[in-house]
């Protein structure tokens, strides 16, 4: 994937997003991150380096989030851009979320 470098540690899955995170990635994201749900595997997102993403994406990444706390799975962010924190806010989804504060 291009836009992700997706790693699956363990029982973790790592998504480390690079600059830009637009549609583009949407399908393939879905397929890796359906796949970590049905192996049980905690989820890991690096947003940190992120200067534009789109709301497909959060909202992606939302409805991950909420099926992984229904299946008891953990779902933390190593860090989280301005950008994703201004995206998420524009949708009414930061808290949803649960973002780290930016550094």
């Amino acid at each position: 994937m291009s836009e992700q470098q997706l790693t699956a540690q363990a029982s973790k899955t790592v998504v480390n997003c690079e600059s830009q995170v637009d549609i583009g990635i949407v399908v393939e994201l879905h397929e890796y991150l359906k796949q970590a749900l049905s192996e049980g595997q905690a989820l890991e997102i690096d947003a940190s380096q992120v200067e534009r993403i789109d709301t497909s994406v959060l909202q992606l990444f939302h409805a991950y989030i909420r099926e992984a706390g229904r299946q008891g799975l953990a779902v933390s962010w190593s860090g989280a851009s301005e950008a994703v924190h201004a995206a998420a806010r524009l949708l009414g989804l930061q808290q949803a979320l649960r973002l780290p504060e930016v550094v």
